[in-house]
């Protein structure tokens, strides 16, 4: 009996013991468990952060292609306008161009116009002149005649 009761007391102690240790085996249990989450969440927390960087370039990569597109479409706005400026100065710079050359040949008809007018008072003292050198020559020619007679006349 007294072999029981040892036996009894040993698988007790034996049983307690183990009970003390299951706690253990259950917290190492939890443990390797919350550690195995633990580097899940750090494997998932990565995974976010890489998948967040990619996002943040795309954005990035999306973001440049948009200036890029805004620079190319200020750079047409800026050539535009600056090929309207030059047709404005060339277009003002041929009117006046156009305008210095009406004046110009305004001028030269003008002076043309004047000098006809004094050829054709120079013509018309000219044939003056004629008229009175045929009047002339035709009062000396009657003179001549007359006196010719007078002459002639006893």
């Amino acid at each position: 009996e007294k072999q029981l009761q040892t036996r009894y007391d040993q698988l007790h102690a034996k049983e307690s013991l183990l009970k003390s240790k299951m706690p253990l085996v259950n917290v190492t249990a939890l443990i390797k468990e919350g550690e195995a989450k633990a580097k899940q969440e750090v494997t998932d927390l990565q995974a976010e952060e890489a998948k967040l960087k990619q996002d943040e370039a795309n954005q990035l990569q999306s973001g440049k292609s948009e200036i890029a597109s805004e620079e190319e479409a200020l750079l047409e706005a800026i050539n535009k306008a600056l090929e309207d400026e030059e047709r404005r100065e060339v277009a003002f710079e041929q009117s006046d161009l156009e305008e210095t050359l009406n004046e110009t040949l305004t001028e030269e008809l003008q002076q043309m116009d004047a000098e006809k007018e004094a050829i054709r008072e120079y013509e018309t003292e000219v044939q003056k002149e004629k008229q009175l050198q045929t009047r002339y020559d035709q009062l000396h020619a009657k003179e001549s005649l007359l006196k010719s007679k007078m002459q002639s006349q006893p």
